[in-house]
């Protein structure tokens, strides 16, 4: 059973019957379950990851290896079948737990993969990341930013979101485009965020601020 979870009292407590203690999200978690839905976009269906997608999302990945693996330290050479398991596993698990909605980005008139859009929940900051990715050959059409647009509001429209960061590398241009596309707010650079290539990078950070 979820850590905090509250329980409710059936009539049976009050008349002297077998005591029923019936689970209940606390409001926070309630609020969360809207971010579990899929979604469209003008261009695009989003909707949490399958078991049934490994092999897509591998042949997807595999196919902008290197494109890829310039800004993210999981794409490497050797990236397999099972890591695309693993992560999907991963992700079915984060989503489970409320603590992470990573969504796979689906082209609506071909049906193909073209990446995947975010939100975790960073430790102990109480803010969640936002990260985005375009297989190579859907790059330039402004996939990742629309479905940033749209994942940036499921996270606004559900109030128990307060604050959404947007990391990247100083070098990754395109990525900082889409932030500041998006609306975030630059908030400077914070020294060794960015696991890569074995050291940790420096991130330029770009902020939503959903508490006022």
């Amino acid at each position: 059973m979820k850590k905090g979870a509250k329980f409710t009292r059936t009539p049976s407590d009050d008349h002297g019957g077998e005591r029923n203690l019936t689970p209940m999200l606390e409001p926070t978690e309630t609020r969360l379950q809207g971010l579990l839905a899929p979604e469209e976009t003008p261009r695009l269906l989003l909707r949490l990851p399958r078991a049934e997608d490994a092999e897509t999302l591998f042949r997807t990945v595999r196919g902008s290896h290197q494109s890829l693996s310039q800004f993210l330290s999981w794409c490497t050479q050797d990236y397999a079948l099972g890591d695309a398991i693993a992560w999907l596993r991963d992700a079915e698990a984060a989503a489970h737990a409320h603590q992470g909605f990573h969504y796979l980005l689906f082209e609506r008139l071909t049906g193909d993969l073209v990446g995947c859009c975010g939100l975790s929940e960073v430790e102990p900051s109480g803010a969640w990341n936002l990260g985005y990715w375009v297989r190579k050959q859907s790059e330039g059409r402004g996939y990742a930013s629309e479905a940033a647009h749209a994942v940036l509001a499921r996270a606004r429209q559900t109030g128990a979101i307060a604050k959404v960061e947007i990391r990247m590398l100083m070098s990754n241009d395109a990525s900082q485009r889409i932030a500041i596309k998006s609306g975030g707010r630059y908030e400077g650079v914070r020294d060794d965020v960015i696991q890569l290539q074995g050291r940790n990078w420096p991130a330029l950070i770009y902020v939503h601020d959903f508490s006022t």
